[in-house]
C-alpha cells in the first residue's frame, strides 16, 4: 500500500439483512462506509439470482452513498445503461466482467461514450487481466475477484494479491487513475494482504455484517 493511500470500504449489500435493509444501510453509512457494492446476478452468467431494479430503487431511496452496480449478467450491454438511468449518486460506477463479452473493448468504449462510469471485474482465473492496458483510460475501477463470482461467504483464494499487484503495475505504467478494489473473503488478514499489494478499495460482506459494531470493523479495515 502506497504511503498516504486512503482506503475505501464498500459493504456488499447481498450480505445485509434484507428484512431490515434500511437499518443495515443506515448503520454502514453511519459507520464510515464509502460506497455500497450491489451484486446483480441473473442466474445465467452465474448460477444464482440476486436482485434487480426494484431493490436498487429502494436502496436509492434510503441512502446517498455512491453505488457500485456489479453486473454478473449475460446481457451487460442491455442492463448497464438501464441501471445508470436510475439516477445513481455521484461517484457511482457500473462494474462489468471481462469474461462475459466477446468484444469487450467495443462495449467498454460504447458505454463510456454514453457517459457511464465503468468498472472492470476480473475472475480468479484471469491472471493476466486481459484488455486492461488497452482500456485503462476508459474505466474508474478495477475489481479483482478473490473468489469465484455467484456466491457469498466464500474464502479468499490465495494468490489473488498477485493480480492486485499487476493491476497496480498497469495503472502506474499507463498513467491511469482507476481505483483497485478486491471482492471476496475480505477480513482483517486478507484485507491487509491486498492493501500491501496495492488495493485501494475493500468490498466486504459477511465479515462486516456478522459483527455488531460496523463502525469498528470499517475503521480497522481502513487502517
Amino acid at each position: 500500500m502506497a504511503k498516504g493511500t486512503e482506503i475505501k470500504v464498500a459493504p456488499s449489500v447481498l450480505s445485509a439483512d434484507f428484512a431490515h435493509l434500511h437499518r443495515d444501510l443506515k448503520k454502514v453509512e453511519d459507520g464510515g462506509a464509502d460506497y455500497l457494492h450491489l451484486d446483480i446476478m441473473d442466474g445465467v452468467f452465474v448460477p444464482n439470482i440476486s436482485f434487480g431494479f426494484p431493490v436498487v430503487r429502494a436502496i436509492l431511496s434510503c441512502t446517498d452513498l455512491p453505488l457500485d452496480i456489479h453486473l454478473m449478467t449475460s446481457t451487460t450491454g442491455l442492463y448497464a445503461p438501464r441501471f445508470w438511468k436510475l439516477g445513481l449518486p455521484d461517484e457511482s460506477v457500473i462494474t462489468i466482467h471481462s469474461k462475459n463479452c466477446p468484444d469487450l473493448p467495443f462495449l467498454v468504449r460504447a458505454l463510456h461514450n454514453q457517459g457511464i462510469r465503468l468498472g472492470l471485474a476480473y475472475n480468479p482465473e484471469e491472471e493476466e487481466l486481459p484488455y486492461l492496458r488497452e482500456l485503462a483510460g476508459y474505466i474508474e475501477r478495477v475489481l479483482i475477484m478473490s473468489v469465484y463470482p455467484g456466491y457469498g461467504g466464500q474464502r479468499f483464494i490465495p494468490g489473488s494479491e498477485k493480480r492486485v499487484a499487476l493491476a497496480k503495475k498497469i495503472k502506474e505504467e499507463s498513467g491511469s487513475n482507476y481505483s483497485i478494489a478486491v471482492d471476496g473473503g475480505i477480513n482483517y488478514q486478507t484485507g491487509k494482504l491486498v492493501k500491501e499489494s496495492g488495493a485501494t478499495d475493500l468490498v466486504v460482506g459477511n465479515f462486516l455484517f456478522s459483527h455488531q459494531d460496523y463502525e469498528e470493523v470499517i475503521s480497522k479495515l481502513k487502517e
